[in-house]
């Protein structure tokens, strides 16, 4: 029972069933618990109403109700019917059970390391890894084939694609969506609030700050790329949205509210006010400044450095602020040419003076 002293011997509830099963010692396994070939480290426990399926769970992991690890396959689209007497043709007297299916779900175990939480109601599917000192939160779904690497955080409600890798330090808030095959690199941060508060004045003449409450999410296309210590926050409302194959570097930061389209570049230290639309194939070089409610048209590329404040049209963009590139450049030599012609003027000057 709870609160009872644990031994070397594991403490097992009420209708457990376990099969192919080790439990190390202090273990704790509550009631209403089904295991199937796993293997789990010493002082771990399950809070009740676990499924387990081919998993090798590490020492110190606390698994909370209604957490399941490895939910098996279940082959929808690859038989001539969804039930499982085609795989499981013995409990109903068709032969012999498909051994080769069995082996294939057997190949896609889940390893999660010391240390690591995971949440009621948490899903984690076949194939993946998890790191020591993990944090999976209450209701977090994560796909097939994922690695979250040591300390990393997903928040409650958070949904992983297939096959991500989160590098330590990375979070995903709560509620945040990631498709498939996203990175996170170290310390990256999706879901983060954004900058909201409102100024109040007081009876007494005093002001407060107060802060605005960011209720939105942030989702984040197929085969996008966070760079380390790039933070990305969450709407205020709706969907802080990264196209498909967008590519963001390191220590970038990008407002509530933004939209950025598909096959984007974002480089270092680019900065992205709040509700600034950016389209397809943007390329933004480093420490490029964006302006909030903004339009940025698909194919635009604003080179290093530049401040933009207004819409671009489709082009090549220089300056701060920000203007077309040839542009940019004439006003950059133009200073330079001024100052020749003043010099050439003067010898001009000068020569005629010594004629007289």
């Amino acid at each position: 029972m709870l609160g009872d002293k644990l031994g070397v011997k594991p403490t097992i509830e009420g209708n457990v069933k376990l099969v192919g099963t080790t439990l190390g010692a202090y273990t704790h396994v509550q009631a209403n618990c089904i295991f199937l070939d796993v293997t789990v480290g010493d002082y771990t426990y399950f809070a009740g109403y676990n499924q387990v399926n081919y998993a090798n769970i590490g020492k110190f992991c606390s698994v909370a109700t209604f957490a399941r690890i490895n939910t098996t396959n279940h082959p929808t689209y690859t038989r001539v019917a969804q039930h499982h007497f085609t795989y499981r043709s013995e409990m109903f007297g068709f032969g012999e059970d498909d051994a080769e299916f069995f082996a294939a779900r057997k190949d896609k175990a889940v390893i999660v390391g010391h240390d690591v939480w995971i949440g009621h109601n948490a899903i984690i599917m076949p194939g993946v890894t998890i790191g020591n000192g993990a944090v999976i939160g209450a209701g977090a779904v994560i796909g097939a084939g994922c690695v979250i690497e040591a300390n990393v955080v997903v928040g409650e409600c958070a949904t992983l694609g297939e096959n991500c890798r989160l590098h330590p330090l990375s979070s995903v808030r709560e509620r945040c969506v990631l498709g498939k095959r996203v990175t996170l690199h170290n310390g990256a941060v999706v879901g983060s609030d954004g900058y909201g508060y409102a100024t109040k004045m007081n009876a007494d003449g005093s002001v407060a700050v107060e802060k605005i409450p960011q209720l939105g999410i942030v989702e984040l296309g197929d085969d996008v790329e966070v760079g380390a210590n790039t933070t990305i926050d969450r709407a205020r409302f709706g969907v802080t949205k990264i196209g498909r194959m967008t590519k963001i570097d390191n220590l970038v930061q990008i407002a509530h509210n933004v939209r950025i389209g598909e096959y984007c570049g974002i480089v270092s230290q680019v900065g992205i006010s709040g509700s600034t639309h950016i389209g397809d194939g943007v390329m933004l070089w480093g420490q490029v400044g964006l302006a909030g409610h903004l339009d940025i048209a698909s194919g635009t590329e604003v080179l290093a450095q530049s401040g933009v404040s207004r819409n671009l049209e489709k082009g090549i963009y220089f300056g701060a602020p920000a203007v077309e590139r040839r542009e940019a450049f004439r006003n950059i030599h133009l200073p330079k040419k001024v100052e020749a012609l003043e010099k050439e003027l003067a010898e001009l000057k000068k020569q005629l003076k010594e004629k007289q």
